[in-house]
């Protein structure tokens, strides 16, 4: 199943998601490498998804769960 957003501001959403991934990553001290070990991501996929590309509900759960928060879509 993917994440997906009906409307026409997608592409802001996806890069809204993947700057606060970001954020919550640095300010936690973590490198994309430490969080891809920490998620089973890869350390790519990471990249992609803080550079604003869609990803699977599954994997970003991972991800939230690896960095122990949860985001917020204004």
């Amino acid at each position: 199943m993917y994440f997906i957003i009906f409307a026409r501001n997608y592409t802001y959403y996806m890069q809204t998601i993947g700057e606060q991934i970001a954020k919550i990553r640095k300010e936690k001290g973590l490198t994309q490498y430490r969080l891809s070990k920490l998620s089973g991501v890869t350390q790519r996929h990471l990249h992609f998804i803080e550079s604003g590309m869609d990803c699977k509900v599954s994997t970003l759960k991972k991800i939230l769960k690896a960095l122990d928060t949860q985001i917020t879509i204004p």
